[in-house]
This record gives C-alpha cells, structure tokens and sequence, in this order.
C-alpha cells in the first residue's frame, strides 16, 4: 500500500515531527 509505505518512511526520517504530519493525525 502506498500509504503504508509512506508512513513507514516518516518513521525512518525519524518520530520527532513525522508524527506531526497531516498524512498521520
């Protein structure tokens, strides 16, 4: 899934402000 994949590379850039993007919350 292309939403799966875009969330796991948040993770991998790091949690600090991936969290914080639209796409997750």
């Amino acid at each position: 899934d292309i939403a799966l994949d875009a969330i796991m590379e948040f993770i991998r850039q790091g949690k600090s402000g991936a969290f914080q993007s639209d796409l997750l919350f």
